[in-house]
């Protein structure tokens, strides 16, 4: 079974209510939210379950690359596997589900992460790593748990963000931006999920959507929000939507990839 888990202080409230909503939503049950900060009023606002735990002092503070460290994630995903039987499904709070991701997609991996989307293959994205930690999936057994504090090592060494260090961490092993969706890391097996589906920043093509800068900007936050209200009252629409953007995404991404080819095969469906 697949629990659900994000983080969240003060700040990040406005978004734990609706992600909240959300997933409970899609997939008829509240996530567990690790608190980080929240006030005491906005606990009682809140429906799901509520974790604490020891996370390191620096995770709100940037690096000399200008990246928030966000280095409390691997501490609550421990905590979190070690506290329940669960496998953990971390999703950051600025996320949004148009859809039930199913359990049996994880079925054959201890770890699945989203190297980074096509928007984000810039130098100024890539210095922060090469996949986007904002959705990871973890199965609990004890080899995950110990890479897990492997991943906690890293982010203490060195001035690295969470997402810096686990994209070093796995990169010893696995390549994440040019590399087959299954591959190896030790004794695991790592899953790479298409960041178009499962960790979408174009917030256009994906089951989970990725509002980045919903923190930082008004506008990204307003749309995360008119996104959010049109997802509750209209979730087929949303779906159907989506689905049909990442229908078209991936056939013009093949088409490009060799036009000849494509032409091909598809012209054949009509001689």
């Amino acid at each position: 079974m697949i629990s659900i888990m994000t983080c969240g202080d003060a700040y990040y409230f406005k978004f734990l209510k609706i992600f909240e909503a959300n997933i409970f939503q899609i997939y008829s049950a509240h996530p567990t939210i690790y608190d980080l900060g929240l006030t005491k009023d906005q606990l009682n606002e809140l429906k799901s379950a509520i974790y604490q735990t020891v996370t390191d002092n620096k995770y709100f503070k940037k690096n000399s690359k200008n990246c928030i460290y966000a280095t409390h994630k691997p501490y609550c995903i421990l905590d979190f596997l070690k506290k329940q039987a669960n496998d953990c499904l971390y999703m950051d709070a600025d996320t949004l589900s148009t859809e039930k991701i199913q359990s049996n997609l994880f079925s054959q991996f201890d770890i699945a992460v989203t190297p980074r989307h096509n928007k984000e293959k810039k130098p100024s994205h890539l210095k922060n790593g090469l996949l986007n930690s904002g959705v990871i999936f973890f199965k609990n057994t004890n080899p995950v748990i110990d890479f897990i504090e492997q991943w906690i090592q890293a982010c203490a060494r060195s001035e690295c963000s969470d997402q810096e260090a686990l994209s070093l961490l796995l990169s010893r092993e696995v390549d994440l931006l040019n590399g087959p969706a299954i591959q190896k890391f030790g004794g695991l097996t790592v899953g790479l999920l298409d960041p178009s589906e499962f960790n979408d920043v174009s917030c256009s093509t994906g089951r989970v959507l990725h509002f980045k800068n919903a923190a930082r900007k008004k506008e990204a936050w307003q749309q995360y929000v008119n996104a959010a209200a049109t997802l509750k009252k209209y979730p087929r629409y949303i779906l159907f939507k989506t689905t049909i953007a990442r229908t078209v995404s991936r056939t013009l991404s093949i088409a490009l990839k060799s036009p000849r080819n494509f032409i091909h095969n598809h012209l054949k469906n009509f001689i």
